[in-house]
């Protein structure tokens, strides 16, 4: 019994030192932000500018939207709502967050940015290049645009010209349904809020997967909710993608765990998709091979050939996918991925990125992205793990091991220099796996106390809003 009483009273102990460094590195960061010192916003080779929103007006927006999150929170502990309920709250906050964020930088509150940052060719090139498209500019009907597009590539403005074409025709049917008017730029803006929202969810049901630990998943997809990242760059389309990310970690993992095929073409099919809206999911490999290899050490080696099978027949469904596409609309992805990568190669080219000195910035990028305390949250749970020797016997793969590979992916981009910048907008397909080390901390908290850490991140994301310009 006194053993019992020594240990929790060192765990309580060990808690009370982390709650105060969680607290002590959101009071620097805080104080940091709001006297606008100058490594805080980024490198010198692309430094996110300074801003000033006036107080009242960016928290009380801040303050109204992420209600719901703390109800979720309180009626989570004391009146045991089900997780699929708190999610749900979860991502209406986050949605909430994201339109108060931006409605809170005019005077008064309006949402005239969402749809007029979708229709400027500087923040959101599709947009415009949908106009033009609807237009007649590149002839009549989609099968001739598409098969004509690696051609127009080159010719097309700034994100789109580096970029395949679903995101422009995504914009294309809203302007078919609504027309070229604000209408349709105000639909895109909140359909690229809502599918950021609704990453929460997935983030929720990729941490219940890969963990086994619905609490955790709910730390997680809570932390998440509340980063800078999913907030502050509304509405750009890369905010799409974490949901994405999320599909394809779950559709691959239940192939690679069960052997079944309709998961193999479910991700084949996901990946397609998310390779006709950006490129950025092929830096991505690292973390599908990395499944495959940490999967091998967990199952044994000797199940090499059907992980080898099961591998092979991913590329071939998503590769038959676009053989489909291309007989049926003549549109040419091998065309377009050349087209593509000569137009991102001189942007890169242009770049004053002072390699290797880039990638701890990158690293930093991804830091703030995620919140600046989800450093310390994550170091937390890589040390009691190592100290302890433990692992989630449940989890799909060792999770410490997860996490390391979350991270050599982020390395990987930072050592080979492929991102010409803004990587803390560019690593949004990224993050989500960061989540599952500090999902997997915060269970471990009191309920005060993870209630303590959202409160801090709430904090701390809404000075980076209200300090930092993530868009014009």
């Amino acid at each position: 019994m006194q053993h019992v009483s020594s240990a929790a009273s060192t765990k309580g102990r060990l808690m009370t030192w982390k709650s105060a460094i969680v607290l002590s590195c959101t009071a620097l960061m805080a104080a940091l932000l709001l006297a606008h010192v100058g490594w805080v916003n980024g490198p010198i080779y692309h430094k996110w500018s300074w801003q000033r929103i006036e107080w009242t007006r960016i928290y009380a927006a801040m303050a109204l939207a992420g209600a719901l999150f703390f109800v979720g929170q309180w009626l989570l502990e004391r009146r045991n709502w089900p997780a699929g309920a708190v999610v749900t709250l979860m991502v209406i906050a986050n949605i909430s967050l994201q339109l108060g964020g931006l409605g809170a930088r005019d005077e008064p509150f309006h949402l005239r940015r969402l749809w007029g940052n979708v229709n400027s060719y500087q923040i959101n090139s599709y947009y415009p290049e949908a106009l033009n498209y609807a237009a007649g500019q590149y002839g009549e009907g989609v099968g001739h645009w598409l098969k004509e597009f690696p051609q127009q590539l080159p010719n097309l403005k700034l994100h789109a010209a580096v970029k395949p074409p679903g995101q422009i025709l995504l914009c294309a049917a809203a302007i078919k349904i609504w027309g070229a008017n604000h209408h349709s730029s105000m639909a895109v803006g909140l359909f690229i809020a809502v599918m950021a929202g609704l990453s929460v969810a997935g983030v929720y049901a990729m941490l219940r997967f890969l963990t086994g630990d619905a609490k955790a998943a709910l730390g997680g997809a809570g932390f998440w909710s509340l980063t800078p990242a999913l907030i502050g760059f509304v509405p750009l389309f890369d905010q799409i993608y974490p949901l994405l990310t999320c599909g394809l970690v779950i559709c691959w993992g239940k192939a690679l765990q069960g052997g079944r095929w309709r998961w193999v073409i479910a991700f084949g099919l996901l990946l397609a998709l998310a390779l006709f809206l950006s490129y950025i999911f092929l830096q991505m490999g690292v973390i599908f091979a990395g499944m495959v290899i940490l999967r091998l050490g967990k199952t044994g080696w000797r199940h090499w050939r059907r992980m080898a099978v099961l591998s092979i027949g991913a590329i071939g469904v998503t590769a038959a996918a676009y053989a489909l596409f291309w007989i049926f609309t003549g549109f040419n992805p091998i065309a377009t991925f050349i087209a593509a990568w000569g137009s991102f190669s001189e942007i890169v080219q242009g770049m004053q990125r002072p390699y290797p000195g880039n990638v701890p910035w990158d690293l930093y990028d991804a830091v703030l992205a995620t919140g600046w305390i989800s450093l310390p949250l994550m170091i937390f749970f890589l040390v009691r793990i190592w100290k302890a020797r433990e692992s989630a016997s449940s989890s799909f793969v060792p999770p410490e091991r997860l996490t390391g590979l979350a991270v050599l992916q982020l390395l990987i981009v930072g050592v080979l220099g492929w991102l010409p910048g803004e990587n803390a907008r560019l690593l949004l397909p990224m993050y989500p796996l960061l989540m599952v080390p500090i999902g997997l901390e915060l269970k471990r908290w009191r309920a005060g106390q993870r209630v303590m850490v959202f409160g801090c991140l709430w904090v701390l994301t809404t000075l980076a809003v209200q300090n930092m310009k993530f868009i014009p």
